[in-house]
């Protein structure tokens, strides 16, 4: 019986195992998603905006005709370079082996702008008598230097979000196949869980409720003085021990009820002097015994 029980436990908590561990990996998938292909989309579109922000504020410096407005497009200029060297920096962190060589290649492209962007800066914040600056020298070296660089960069960027997007793809499929092997997982444990617990179950009902049942009447049949019953039961556990116990019941019953009978026919036939065997008996049924010897 403890056995049946034992094996129910087992079952529940393999079936608590199986859901953790399903758990986890979902978990460890989803925070894969988000640490790995996600971050690095965000890093890559921060990247971009950022190269678009610097190109916007450049010529917005060169198109401006008012000082105020030129000096405060040229000082986003630093911003954007900051920012992008920054948004840089976290990709070479989150990228892979195969990526870093293009990270790297795409970094050194964009270095190559500060010193040109200085130049320009320095055009435009260059005013004479009348405000004017020289907007058409840092037209020409926008044009002429850091146009072609910006370009290359985008190439090579390009290639950068080629590969994070495939990158993000094949994770994307892999969390998928895990998924699957999840929910396969579940199923079969489902399934493999109701199969133990059925034979468990009709195992328990072999050995607990139908000798319960018939210890049950047998001891219905003892209650009416009914002694001459048979308890078929003989396995070796809990249940078996009580009826066993009820065995030794019925035949302590039946010796009492025999050894009564013995003294009432010497009684009838005028043997006074016959006694019952007490030492056969024990408890209450010695008393019993004795009580009828001492008559």
């Amino acid at each position: 019986i403890r056995g049946g029980f034992t094996r129910i436990t087992f079952v529940i908590i393999a079936m608590m195992l199986i859901s953790i561990v399903s758990n986890l990996i979902l978990v460890s998938y989803a925070r894969g998603i988000y640490d790995g292909p996600y971050q690095r989309m965000v890093v890559i579109d921060n990247i971009e905006i950022e190269m678009e922000n610097l190109q916007r504020n450049i010529y917005t410096g060169i198109a401006e005709d008012d000082p105020v407005l030129i000096r405060a497009a040229v000082n986003q200029f630093d911003i954007n370079l900051r920012k992008l060297d920054d948004s840089i920096g976290n990709l070479i962190v989150l990228a892979s082996e195969d990526e870093s060589v293009e990270i790297n290649l795409f970094k050194q492209k964009i270095d190559r702008t500060v010193e040109i962007i200085e130049r320009i800066k320095g055009h435009l914040t260059t005013f004479d008598a009348e405000n004017n600056n020289e907007y058409e020298i840092a037209l020409s070296v926008m044009r002429g230097e850091a146009i072609p660089i910006f370009k290359s960069a985008a190439m090579t960027f390009d290639v950068l979000k080629t590969q994070s997007k495939q990158a993000a793809e094949d994770y994307l499929k892999n969390a998928r196949y895990a998924q699957i092997l999840v929910v396969s997982l579940m199923v079969l444990s489902l399934f493999v869980s109701i199969i133990v617990s059925g034979k468990v179950s009709k195992r328990l009902e072999r050995e607990i409720i139908t000798p319960v049942e018939e210890l049950v009447e047998v001891s219905t049949m003892l209650s009416r003085g009914e002694i001459d019953v048979e308890i078929t039961y003989d396995k070796q556990n809990e249940l078996g021990v009580l009826a066993e116990s009820m065995r030794g019941i019925i035949a302590s019953l039946r010796d009492l009820i025999e050894e009564a009978d013995l003294l009432s026919h010497a009684a009838v036939e005028g043997d006074l002097e016959s006694r019952g065997d007490a030492e056969k008996y024990q408890g209450g049924y010695r008393e019993i015994i004795q009580g009828v010897n001492s008559t």
